[in-house]
């Protein structure tokens, strides 16, 4: 994003890992960035794709034995922000989230636009590495005929957006910081 001109230069850039978070924080963290755009020109819509690892570490409830025992990873796909991973808190220390991909919708005089956004620690997924990097991108983008230009100009817009939740968030939820 520096070299993009979206970060001034001589910034310091937020490494955010991991392991800077309990199981319950991430969860909290990973939603908030999410869900916390509720502006016509970035509008939150739902949570669409979760990653999620139960925590050997940790003891499931009785009624949730289940994943502990039978459930190496969980990926869930649909409308998922009302599921009960989400809603029951007391899930949430047994549960290392890894992946929370969101959709939104963008509204501006000159064009509607769609996109799916994708908050992930990718080494986390696939080597458990408990130093994974957040890694925020874009799965998808329908610029409903905008020309390039305009949609490069709206994705650096809504980084942008993404990135100011983020730091919030990360001072709100950090449990680590090295």
């Amino acid at each position: 994003m520096k070299t993009q001109g979206h970060i001034k230069k001589d910034s310091e850039i937020l490494k955010i890992q991991f392991n800077h978070f309990d199981n319950a924080k991430r969860i909290q963290f990973l939603e908030n960035i999410a869900k916390s755009h509720i502006q016509n020109e970035f509008y939150f819509q739902k949570i669409i794709d979760v990653d999620f690892y139960p925590d050997e570490t940790t003891t499931f409830p009785d009624d949730l034995k289940w994943l502990e025992r039978n459930i190496e990873e969980l990926k869930l796909k649909g409308t998922l922000g009302e599921s009960i991973f989400f809603r029951n808190k007391s899930l949430h220390p047994n549960l290392k989230i890894s992946k929370l991909v969101a959709s939104y919708t963008m509204q501006d005089i000159d064009y509607d636009a769609e996109c799916k956004i994708s908050y992930e620690f990718p080494e986390y997924s696939t080597k458990k590495s408990e130093v994974a990097e957040l890694v925020i991108d874009f799965k998808a983008f329908n610029g409903k005929g905008a020309p390039i230009s305009k949609i490069n100009e709206i994705k650096a817009s809504i980084m942008k957006t993404i990135e100011a939740k983020k730091v919030k968030a990360y001072d709100l939820y950090k449990v680590i910081c090295n």
